[in-house]
């Protein structure tokens, strides 16, 4: 079965806009062939993950890739051990927060859910992300968290913090922060083998119903 997939930047507000948003996601999807319109079943499906913030101050944050209720089967993922870096000095990064996830790498919490990033700082961090040595080539504004799948069949599926997942933004004094996820689109339609084969067998149920 051939697969076409999307992505779709749509927004999910929890509290404000986009330009109050304490938290924003931002997905790059790779497939396994080069072409993200021409996926077959099992075909690894790359996420590359970064997170930004517009200055407000940031205490603790957990981030997910959530909700593909079986679609997608998970295979490996790498993630940094800090987001929100507060300094960096001859490309050297210190505090923002401490993914406690980043040694064990990405952890599945429930069946349809991998979290990437559970980080905590005791001082908040006010940092937008921008200086956060990612994960890819180690260098400032790399994806923080990449993460590798095989994709089984369609679904739309969010990556970001989702409240239904006990996921938060937590700001200054404990508030919850706004967060944009960003929403992954998979379709799966048949090959054309696939395809010939169900028209004939509509067919031969429309060719059976004739003769009745």
């Amino acid at each position: 079965m051939r697969m076409y997939i999307s992505i779709v930047a749509a927004a999910m507000f929890f509290v404000a806009s986009v330009a109050s948003a304490g938290v924003t996601y931002h997905v790059v999807a790779t497939a396994g062939n080069g072409d993200l319109l021409a996926m077959v079943p099992g075909e690894t499906l790359t996420l590359d993950i970064t997170m930004r913030s517009d200055g407000e101050a940031l205490n603790g944050l957990g981030a997910a890739v959530y909700a593909y209720n079986g679609a997608l089967t998970y295979v490996s993922g790498d993630t940094a051990a800090n987001a929100f870096y507060s300094v960096c000095v001859a490309g050297t990064c210190y505090g923002g927060l401490s993914n406690s996830l980043a040694s064990a790498g990405p952890t599945q919490n429930v069946g349809d859910e991998i979290q990437f990033f559970n980080g905590i700082a005791i001082q908040a961090t006010t940092q937008t992300g921008a200086n956060d040595v990612g994960i890819i080539t180690g260098v400032a504004g790399d994806a923080q968290a990449q993460l590798v799948f095989t994709v089984n069949n369609s679904v739309t599926f969010g990556v970001g913090t989702n409240p239904a997942y006990a996921d938060s933004a937590i700001g200054a004094g404990g508030a919850t922060l706004s967060v944009m996820n960003e929403t992954v689109v998979v379709t799966v339609i048949p090959e054309p083998g696939t395809a010939l084969l169900m028209g004939l067998g509509l067919a031969g149920l429309a060719a059976a119903g004739r003769r009745e």
